[in-house]
């Protein structure tokens, strides 16, 4: 009996078809990854030392829109124009508009540093008085040294306020060489006096004397 012929496969073909690679030559096509965009951005005015943000905010025309309040951050020493712009990428970390100078971000919780103290010895010499002697004939006064009123301190533009200084008091006179009564320690006075050695003589000029704190 005659055999069926046998069929014969040719062996298996298999394509590998090669995708488009994810190289550049550096040629036409290529672009530079874009700049991070600022997720959070505050517009900072400086009064002093006090540094207020603001969020940028626009109401729709007709509107009216009610801003958040601004919050405070330490002024940057590297910034003393006003306003400037406070920029965050990421939330956390925050940068002057330059993106490179890094300071603190603002926040509604930041409270500034108390004050520096007041040496003890400057606090006491700033509360020391002196007083002018004047005379006028026979009887002498006392006059706070300097006017209270002088002393003001007034922003260029800030009307004057109306100042009345202390009256001078009526004291004792002290001898004609005495310009002056200073106090050098709580209810503790002596005289100043102008008297002098003229340039290349010697003499010996009068001392302080303790003297009665002038007094109303």
């Amino acid at each position: 009996m005659a055999r069926p012929p046998r069929t014969r496969f040719a062996a298996p073909f298999v394509v590998v078809v090669a995708a488009a690679g994810g190289c550049s030559d550096g040629k036409k096509g290529d672009t530079a990854p874009p700049e991070p965009k600022a997720q959070r951005s505050w517009s900072v005015h400086r009064t002093g030392d006090t540094c207020l943000a603001h969020v940028p905010m626009s109401c729709p025309e007709g509107y009216r829109c009610n801003p958040p309040p601004p919050m405070q951050m330490p002024c940057p020493p590297q910034e003393t124009g006003s306003p400037f712009k406070v920029v965050s990428n990421d939330g956390t970390s925050c940068f002057l508009e330059d993106g490179t100078t890094a300071v603190t971000c603002p926040s509604h919780e930041y409270e500034p540093p108390p004050p520096a103290p007041i040496d003890a010895a400057v606090e006491v010499a700033a509360s020391l008085r002196r007083w002018t002697v004047s005379r006028g004939g026979k009887d002498c006064w006392a006059a706070i040294d300097p006017d209270p009123c002088t002393q003001l301190q007034l922003k260029p533009g800030d009307p004057i306020p109306p100042c009345n200084p202390p009256a001078p008091m009526k004291i004792e006179c002290p001898p004609a060489h005495v310009i002056a009564i200073v106090e050098t320690a709580a209810e503790t006075c002596e005289t100043d006096s102008d008297a002098g050695c003229d340039p290349g003589v010697k003499c010996n000029p009068p001392r302080p004397m303790p003297v009665a704190c002038p007094r109303y």
